[in-house]
């Protein structure tokens, strides 16, 4: 009889602490900026240098094909009153198509620059984001966001359990074929609002 009331005892103690609401574990969260940790590394002052030099060179090219333009256009305005109709509708083509690789060169080359740019930047973004993953992993962190936050709302950086992005599940809910790619998270953005450009004079222009 004895042993009844023990185990009904028993039974009751377990139900009773069933009762009681489980207290979730707050997750450890680290933030960081990985625009500001960038501009702080000696690497960057490098790529800073290489790009101003090549922004040099450009505009160089750029200048001297301008001022190209810029002389045959005077001479033409000097000569136009002058000129017989073919002759200055002949002038006016060539100075037409100067002026259109003028500005096809600038274009050209404010694109190359920007994909250097975005080439010399990346091992650096690459070295950002190996660090992150150490200190996180050090500090037993489960997510580390950056502290600037873009248009859609904060950036996740580092994620200690990958299985909470669902990325992958809600394409596969709309029906979106889903390629195999690399994780998004765990690393540093590195386009969009969380890149930083070159400040300064070292930017290349547009």
């Amino acid at each position: 009889m004895n042993h009844i009331k023990k185990a009904f005892f028993l039974l009751i103690v377990l139900l009773g602490v069933s009762q009681f609401p489980v207290v979730a574990q707050t997750p450890k969260i680290g933030y960081t900026e990985p625009g500001l940790i960038l501009t702080q590394m000696p690497e960057y002052r490098l790529v800073l240098q290489k790009l101003d030099a090549e922004y040099q060179m450009s505009d160089a090219e750029i200048r001297l094909k301008a001022q190209e333009f810029q002389t045959k256009l005077d001479d033409y305005q000097r000569k136009a009153a002058f000129m017989s109709d073919s002759t200055k509708a002949q002038t006016e083509r060539e100075l037409t198509s100067l002026q259109e690789t003028v500005q096809q060169m600038q274009q050209d080359k404010t694109q190359l620059l920007r994909q250097k740019e975005s080439e010399m930047l990346q091992p650096l973004f690459d070295k950002i984001s190996e660090a992150i993953n150490t200190v996180a992993k050090e500090k037993n962190l489960e997510y580390v966001f950056s502290t600037r936050v873009s248009e859609s709302g904060p950036v996740l950086l580092y994620s200690k359990d990958e299985s909470a992005d669902i990325t992958r599940a809600v394409m596969e809910k709309l029906g979106i074929k889903v390629e195999a790619a690399a994780p998004a998270t765990n690393k540093p953005a590195s386009n969009g609002n969380n890149k930083p450009a070159p400040s300064g004079g070292n930017k290349p222009k547009n």
